[in-house]
């Protein structure tokens, strides 16, 4: 150790070792060659050591060519930006676009950020071009807004170099001032890494940027070592939930889990989220299950070109308001029970959009289920199977009882192949489509009684008609 002002500092070391052999021309390639076996060695952990081979010497090579061709294409205007739509979960709009560079490498094609950004950032090129980026963003946003394609907010990645920039904040302000767009359109995505290398300064910075008026953002939030107080303590408007533990979602429980504590801790701090990554159908139903905001993936889009996005946002069309086709009179009242509210929350949210129905209750448990179901004697009841107090099948036939014009859907997470409970109308699993679950119901309640319809549900669902 070395001891400085009284307090004992701990260094060590990387060693990148070079025998010299005929290939050698002299002490220059020497050095260079162990130089870039000490840069190996401290990729893989620090503190140990390193031989120059021949696969390092093609890397470094790789890396000199890259290095060199960077400087070129700044100049040269060889970067362009590509964009990813950001989707709201509650009706489906584009509520935003992610910024992400590539580089129309002349020889090589276009390549994707993670063939360059990392030597960018070592060498200090990704301040200017991420600066550049925030720029061109910026304007494209204030161009498609003009255009009328709504308020959309731009999300664009700061890096950790960037985030250490002394004059970050007042070029942030300069770009807003010269693109026109309102500040709260302009979302700063920051890694967790990035804001534990240095929390002080971070936390300085973060505060210049948030009194711009901008949002603020952690990027692949679950993958780094940060504490959750750092939520408290930076002025965070949202939390990105890393693709990995979306791409598992349903299927795995650890990353399911993941998912739905950062989804709920978010709520808990008045937190956003947005979920990277998404790709099916079931991984959407599943957030939108567990009520996550936002989402974004190849599911609706792969990063494109700013024309072929362009083309997207004009032919995308606000859908219509659920009350324009069902007069208010004639929607059904559905009260909702399930002890979990995000689950409550979420059907609320696919009965009141289809149009059909208003929720006129909601209960946490099967007693206060039915008590709601006798004073407000709803035309449906939504009831989860597995509640405290009183379970749903506990329940069933004392709101029968009371109310038996209603009719029941019991919700589950899972079915199997169990017979539909005695009284109930419908078995609704949760995670079904949103459209599915309207169909469903509709047709229990007798709104679309075609007979083909029916048949078809009654071997979906065992489906007792009415």
């Amino acid at each position: 150790p070395v001891v400085i002002d009284g307090r004992e500092l701990f260094v060590t070391v990387s060693i990148g070792i070079r025998l010299a052999d005929p290939s050698c021309d002299g002490a220059g390639d020497l050095m260079r060659d162990a130089d870039a076996a000490m840069y190996q060695a401290k990729e893989a952990g620090r503190a140990g050591c390193s031989v120059f081979n021949d696969e390092l010497r093609m890397r470094a090579e790789w890396r000199l060519e890259i290095e060199s061709d960077l400087h070129r294409a700044l100049q040269r205007g060889e970067f362009c930006v590509y964009y990813q739509p950001t989707i709201s979960i509650e009706d489906g709009t584009t509520a935003g676009l992610e910024a992400l560079v590539r580089w129309q490498h002349p020889e090589r094609g276009l390549r994707p950020p993670g063939d360059f950004i990392g030597i960018a950032e070592e060498t200090g090129l990704i301040v200017p071009l991420g600066i550049w980026v925030l720029d061109r963003a910026c304007h494209q946003l204030r161009s498609w807004n003009d255009m009328g394609a709504g308020p959309l907010t731009m999300a664009v990645n700061l890096s950790p170099r960037q985030l250490r920039s002394p004059d970050l904040v007042d070029r942030v302000a300069e770009i807003l001032a010269s693109s026109g767009i309102p500040p709260e359109r302009l979302c700063l995505e920051i890694t967790e890494s990035a804001l534990m290398q240095d929390p002080v300064a971070a936390e300085r910075i973060l505060a210049g940027l948030k009194s711009l008026g901008l949002q603020l953002a952690i990027d692949d939030f679950g993958t780094g070592y940060s504490s959750l107080s750092y939520l408290r303590r930076f002025p965070i408007d949202i939390l990105k939930i890393d693709q990995s533990f979306v791409a598992q979602l349903g299927s795995d429980a650890e990353s399911t889990a993941i998912v739905t504590s950062v989804i709920h801790l978010a709520k808990s701090l008045d937190l956003a989220t947005v979920a990277e990554g998404v790709e099916t159908r079931e991984q959407l139903s599943q957030l939108e299950l567990l009520g996550c905001n936002l989402a974004q993936g190849y599911y609706w889009s792969r990063p494109v070109s700013a024309d072929d996005m362009e083309v997207k946002l004009k032919m995308s069309a606000p859908a219509p308001a659920p009350s324009a086709r069902v007069s208010c009179d004639g929607k059904l009242r559905v009260l909702v029970a399930d002890d979990e509210a995000s689950h409550r929350a979420m059907v609320k949210r696919i009965l009141e959009r289809s149009g059909y129905f208003t929720i006129i209750g909601e209960a946490g448990d099967g007693q206060e289920a039915v008590q709601l179901a006798e004073h407000q004697r709803p035309d449906l009841v939504v009831l989860d199977l597995s509640m405290p107090k009183m379970d749903g099948l506990e329940a069933l036939p004392r709101i029968l009882a009371l109310s038996p014009d209603t009719k029941v859907a019991l919700l589950s997470g899972h079915i199997g192949s169990a017979q539909l409970a005695e009284g109930a109308s419908l078995h609704l699993r949760k995670g079904l489509k949103p459209e599915q679950m309207v169909e469903d119901l509709l047709l229990v309640m007798g709104r679309r009684t075609s007979s083909s319809g029916r048949r078809e549900l009654a071997q979906r669902h065992r489906y007792r008609c009415p």
